[in-house]
């Protein structure tokens, strides 16, 4: 049974219960996340969602490949055992790439998040705290999807604090990427509401 929230009354309330949860469900069952002790069934997305991702996940792809690594779009859960949570961001970069059957990672190197209706503040902030558990991780990246505005934490080493910077024009320089990524080119296409 679900909560008007999306989180489920009847799942276990610890990582290792959500995994066992999650093995038994069919394959038609709605992708779940399980985050802050609660298992919360993705919404379905909406169109320019599913554009900004495409967008970033290309431009994220040429840069990943020239340093042997992969970018996915929301198909890799990203599970971290020291926050106990297991989120599927919308799109992500792993070095190296993962085999061809697997459905989770431990760490990252960047990972983005587009935001859309179903995101809340509180989601958000939890989210923010298993990422910055990965230690691989460098980039972290909030699409939002009313305006051209990405706001983007980054850092130099695992666990360090991170510099957030705003981006509304311009270039979002991925250091350990070795490149950057245009704004006009992440929302090409993107119809942004009137």
């Amino acid at each position: 049974m679900a909560h008007a929230d999306g989180a489920l009354a009847d799942v276990p309330g610890d990582l290792e219960a959500f995994e066992r949860w999650q093995d038994r469900q069919p394959e038609a069952h709605p992708r779940a996340e399980f985050l802050a002790g609660q298992v919360r069934l993705m919404a379905p997305e909406r169109a320019y969602h599913g554009q900004l991702k495409l967008n970033i996940t290309i431009a994220l792809r040429a840069l990943a490949r020239a340093r042997s690594c992969e970018a996915y779009v929301d198909s890799l859960a990203v599970k971290s055992r020291t926050t106990e949570a297991s989120v599927i961001p919308d799109a992500l970069v792993v070095c190296p790439p993962v085999g061809r059957d697997e459905t989770a990672v431990e760490d990252a190197l960047v990972v983005v998040e587009v935001l859309s209706p179903s995101n809340t503040g509180p989601e958000m902030a939890d989210k923010l705290e298993v990422y910055a558990a990965l230690p691989g991780l460098r980039h972290y990246l909030v699409v939002h999807g009313d305006r051209p505005l990405v706001v983007h934490h980054t850092r130099d080493a695992a666990k360090a604090p991170f510099l957030i910077h705003l981006h509304t024009d311009g270039e979002i320089v991925l250091t350990a990427l070795n490149g950057a990524i245009a704004l006009d080119a992440l929302y090409d296409g993107v119809d942004m509401p009137e």
